[in-house]
């Protein structure tokens, strides 16, 4: 077995990851392995970081033969039984699954109940239509951060280099090896600020405008839009825009703007407890049974979630929620739903701060 040890003076991550886990007490691990699947294949390495007094530490232990995996396995447990927060990247899905099968083999206790985890992949994975990356590996969250490596090498390229590594003991393929599993675990620290894309849609956002605007849309015609800048209260590392059904998004810096088509004509507005309401066919709306019950019973019918409803035209703004009330429908079943676009929404900018928070809420959902 071979030990590598490192220390980076004053790395400061460029995320407040401190209101997630307490530093000291965190610890990030990244393993190498000879492929997917724990019952078939060779743990060779894992690599592990840590903060101290404002110092970044990484161990990482390297097999020089494959029977050394449970030797590794046991060192790193050992070594990680005294920390409390587990950072990781995609780790929930294979790395923490590989190890316990690992250590299920060779009768090792397992560590993880004793951590808060914090997978960063599973953090960032609703919010995947922000990036147009062709996966969310660690990799693709680097470039699009613009992190640069040493590192050339994926680790499905890396699974020959060990094998000749465990035939030869080359030091210029240990050297591969290290750097891979190092950048790895260094990368997880410098990809922190992917998680203020996060905040985007986590935290309030303070409307600082509110702008019509007429365009022309792809048949030639003129359409009318409603552009509602808001102020965020951090930074975004790189700008990002893109299209959810009928809403634009575009943000860059601490700016978000929001981009809605204003849609005019009839809507309907439904009630809560339609049992609690008569539908009129020939009037084409719904009365609560408290005024209803002195309308003709020829004329009147029990009110379904389908017909519990008033006609209101006007206006309108799409939303991807039900958020935001009162809101209007096409149908009780559709999917989208629309608020007023009137003089009130227009002159309240604390009704539109509640709608643009409530709207990017619910941005991610799939619809």
């Amino acid at each position: 077995m071979r030990i590598e040890t490192h220390t980076i003076e004053q790395l400061i991550p460029a995320y407040p990851i401190d209101k997630m886990v307490d530093l000291e007490q965190t610890i990030l691990f990244d393993i190498e392995t000879t492929g997917f699947s724990a019952a078939s294949t060779y743990l060779y390495m894992i690599g592990c970081g840590y903060f101290s007094h404002n110092q970044f530490h990484i161990i990482q232990w390297l097999c020089e033969h494959k029977e050394e995996e449970s030797e590794i396995l046991r060192q790193f447990f050992e070594f990680a039984k005294d920390f409390h927060f587990l950072l990781q990247y995609n780790g929930v899905q294979f790395d923490i699954p590989y190890l316990t099968k690992k250590a299920e083999k060779y009768h090792i206790p397992p560590i993880w109940d004793q951590f808060t985890i914090v997978d960063l992949y599973k953090l960032i994975k609703p919010y995947r239509f922000l990036f147009f990356l062709p996966s969310l590996k660690q990799k693709s969250i680097e470039t699009f951060l613009k992190i640069k490596r040493n590192d050339q090498c994926d680790g499905g390229e890396l699974i020959p280099v060990y094998l000749e590594y465990e035939k030869t003991h080359k030091e210029h393929l240990a050297k591969l090896l290290f750097l891979h599993n190092y950048e790895d675990i260094l990368g997880m620290i410098k990809i922190l600020p992917i998680l203020y894309y996060r905040d985007l849609f986590c935290y309030p956002v303070k409307v600082t405008g509110l702008n019509e605007n007429v365009y022309e849309d792809y048949d030639h015609s003129s359409k009318k839009e409603v552009i509602i800048d808001a102020q965020l209260s951090f930074s975004l590392p790189y700008p990002v825009c893109c299209k959810r059904d009928q809403l634009f998004l575009y943000a860059s810096n601490t700016l978000c703007r929001l981009r809605f088509p204003i849609v005019s004509g009839e809507l309907k507005m439904f009630y809560d407890h339609y049992k609690d309401y008569f539908y009129l066919p020939e009037e084409d709306t719904a009365i609560h049974k408290s005024v209803g019950v002195y309308v003709d019973r020829n004329h009147r019918q029990n009110a379904t979630r389908a017909t519990c409803y008033t006609k209101v035209s006007g206006t309108f703004l799409p939303q991807r929620c039900t958020g935001f009330s009162p809101c209007f429908k096409e149908n009780w079943n559709s999917v989208f739903s629309y608020i007023q676009y009137n003089d009130q929404f227009k002159n309240d900018r604390s009704l539109q701060n509640e709608f643009v928070n409530e709207v990017l809420l619910h941005f991610s959902l799939k619809k």
